[in-house]
């Protein structure tokens, strides 16, 4: 018997293919997923600007922060934003249909000016952008260093969380690395350290680490805030609120260069479930090796979820049968569930689709990739062969940023 598989749902992307107005996007959306076996679903409700009917006064509704642009698919977006609240919709719609419903919420994935889904609050605030090691002002991720930034997205969680979700995901892979350079961070090291951080390599991991340990700790006191606000919505509706993180796969070390500390977030029982995504953002590197984070999370039974993605990395074309066997080796690792990211595109893709109602099931997928019709139906080359990384994935040769200035 296979393992829960989950679709994480851009609404922004099946409109993409789907522009005209229907009535029903969300709901055909959603019961595209139903159709391919999928009836766990972790529906994008928040970047920087938020994709619902937010009452929070300072928050900004996605594509009407007045930003203009041509795209269909933000029309559409705008259209469908201004008719209903989409996640309302998409709960009524789950809840009719047994379906699971969690809120992603983007951690710290703010665009630039005039982006339609950037917030006023990003767009208002620049003493709180994060910078980079070499002083630049980087405008598309705020400082978590400041306790106003942590508030700004803790209120979205606790809004969200009263909507009646099953479950919040907090998005870390939106965007590393979390914390940067800003100046006020800096300087609080500095003053602790008696070092400026911006004078350290990450090649040199003692003198690293302490740095790398003191900025993680303002992501974690965000995510103790986001436990409480969660903890109090669920006494208040009486049904737990799952709170669900993801991160990416390529070790402790790597998340800590990124601001996300998970033996800490474990060790104070700050998150029920931990997704794993293979993102490559960071040079040196490369192992998506799940054993380490699915031995933390069974010992202290927490439910552990593999990732792939539906969607080609940037750049690169699509082939489903990399997609399967990273799915299988997760699986034979022994993950609680498969989650598939740009499952509303998957879902749709006549080259994915069949895959999604077997992605769970290891003796299945090892059916399909011993099946010699399809490996001639689906050549694997240098082209297609990281299908199932995240989307946003940078691949070596293939726009690397360069890792010293990023850490």
């Amino acid at each position: 018997m296979g393992k829960p598989v989950w679709g994480m749902v851009e609404l922004l992307s099946w409109l993409a293919d789907n522009p005209d107005p229907t009535g029903r996007e969300i709901e055909d959306c959603l019961r595209a997923h139903l159709e391919r076996g999928i009836s766990n679903i972790v529906w994008s409700a928040a970047r920087s600007a938020v994709g619902y009917w937010t009452e929070l006064p300072g928050a900004t509704r996605a594509t009407q922060n007045g930003a203009q642009t041509d795209n269909p698919e933000f029309a559409a977006f705008t259209r469908v934003m201004r008719e209903r609240c989409p996640l309302n919709t998409a709960l009524e719609y789950s809840r009719a249909n047994g379906m699971t419903l969690y809120a992603r919420i983007c951690v710290n994935h703010h665009y630039s000016s005039g982006h339609p889904f950037r917030s006023a609050f990003a767009e208002s605030n620049p003493q709180w952008h994060c910078a980079t090691k070499d002083g630049a002002a980087d405008p598309a991720r705020m400082c978590f260093f400041f306790p106003e930034v942590r508030a700004e997205r803790v209120a979205i969680v606790r809004e969200i969380a009263l909507m009646g979700v099953n479950g919040v995901m907090l998005d870390f892979c939106r965007t590393p690395p979390i914390l940067q350079y800003q100046a006020s961070l800096r300087k609080a090291y500095r003053n602790e350290a008696s070092v400026d951080p911006a004078e350290l390599s990450p090649k040199n991991r003692k003198a690293f680490l302490p740095w790398a340990l003191f900025r993680t700790e303002f992501a974690t006191q965000f995510l103790r805030d986001a436990r409480t606000a969660l903890n109090e919505a669920s006494a208040r509706i009486r049904r737990k609120i799952a709170l669900q993180v993801r991160v990416p796969d390529l070790g402790i070390d790597a998340n800590l260069l990124g601001g996300v500390n998970i033996v800490r977030w474990l060790s104070e029982g700050l998150i029920d479930e931990l997704v794993l995504d293979p993102m490559e953002w960071i040079e040196n590197y490369h192992t998506h090796d799940p054993d380490v984070y699915i031995d933390l999370c069974k010992d202290r039974a927490i439910t552990i979820h593999g990732g792939v993605s539906g969607v080609p990395v940037d750049g690169f074309e699509f082939n489903p049968l990399p997609v399967a066997r990273r799915a299988k080796s997760l699986l034979d690792y022994g993950v609680d569930g498969v989650h598939v990211f740009g499952s509303e595109s998957a879902a749709r893709n006549p080259d994915m689709g069949w895959l999604l109602p077997d992605i769970g099931d290891s003796a299945a997928l090892g059916q399909i990739l011993s099946d010699r019709s399809l490996k001639k139906k689906y050549p694997v080359t240098w082209t297609n062969g990281n299908s199932g990384f995240d989307n946003m994935s940078s691949l070596p040769g293939f726009g690397w940023d360069n890792g010293e200035r990023a850490l």
